[in-house]
């Protein structure tokens, strides 16, 4: 399991999320879960989470790559290609190990995406065709 993740102790209220995925839509494959735990008055951070997910556990549940995103990735540097093809976790796994650290942060977070249908959004229909709990409220 490819985890970096920092654990500290002050709690800071918010955090912002960013994933790689392989479309653009809410249903799209997931190849990485990032997050940082941040202060939205000071800007301090805190605890981060990273996790690789494994792209062949998302199609298995039925999350979609988009051919243009693919054609994408392709064009990118060797770097970044890399890191796609590294891959993870089962996306299952993944998102129980995030349920988890988010949880850790205490309650009231609210967390933070691109947009309200993309970071936030894809994971939400991530957590849904896993049959797993959303870890945040949303009224926060």
């Amino acid at each position: 399991m490819k985890i970096t993740q920092i654990v500290g102790t002050k709690k800071l209220g918010h955090v912002m999320l960013d994933l790689e995925t392989m479309g653009n839509k809410s249903n799209s494959a997931i190849i990485s879960i990032g997050a940082v735990e941040f202060d939205i008055e000071t800007g301090e951070t805190g605890d981060t989470f990273y996790v690789g997910v494994d792209l062949q556990s998302c199609l298995d549940m039925g999350l979609i790559v988009n051919g243009s995103t693919l054609m994408w990735w392709l064009e990118q540097n060797e770097t970044a290609r890399k890191k796609v093809a590294e891959g993870g976790d089962h996306i299952s796994t993944v998102l129980g190990i995030f349920n988890d650290w988010f949880k850790h942060l205490g309650e009231g977070v609210q967390i933070w995406g691109n947009g309200a249908r993309f970071d936030i959004g894809i994971m939400e229909d991530a957590y849904v065709k896993c049959a797993l709990p959303i870890p945040w409220e949303f009224r926060y």
